[in-house]
């Protein structure tokens, strides 16, 4: 899976750095690709455009957006606008401040989680209901049930259809 980081660069603590790049190692040792902003774009840009444009690339192709939500960081701020704006699935993997009352980008990030993991219980859901119609289509043709074996061969495709589009909203292979 290709995985973009959202987290504190300019500003971050060497405790957070130290946790974030823990996190990232992990991920990286699970065979994960991971665009981690401190070292995957160059920081030394004077208008910020050239860090906007990695990470826009980034975030491009990736499956999922990790995030260690730091409500300082400004360019965190941008970059969980173009997740949002990209339907990225988000984690969130931690939060550097309490979240505050009423309406808050935490709120919409967890909102966000919470749909991405519906959405990927329902992918392996989905992936299963292939297999069995799969299944159900090789035993009507083992039996020279036909007709049986359309139905299911039906379902199958209507089923991959689906998965696919469902696939496509998260940009998912």
């Amino acid at each position: 899976m290709k995985i973009h980081l959202i987290c504190p660069v300019r500003n971050v603590t060497p405790e957070q750095q130290e946790e974030i790049d823990t996190y990232v190692e992990a991920l990286r040792l699970e065979g994960h690709t991971v665009h981690n902003p401190r070292y995957d774009v160059d920081q030394d840009d004077t208008t910020g455009m050239g860090i906007c444009a990695g990470h826009l690339n980034s975030m491009l192709t990736a499956n999922r957006v990790d995030v260690f939500w730091d409500v300082n960081s400004k360019g965190s701020h941008f970059d969980l606008g173009m997740a949002f704006a990209m339907h990225r699935a988000i984690k969130i993997v931690k939060l550097y401040q309490p979240d505050n009352e009423g309406k808050s980008y935490v709120k919409v990030m967890q909102s966000i989680e919470r749909v991405s993991d519906e959405f990927y219980a329902a992918i392996v859901k989905g992936e299963k209901d292939i297999e069995i119609a799969r299944e159900e289509k090789f035993q009507a043709v083992k039996a020279q049930n036909f007709e049986k074996a359309a139905n299911a061969r039906t379902r199958e495709k209507d089923l991959i259809d689906c998965l696919e589009t469902a696939k496509k909203f998260f940009n998912l292979k």
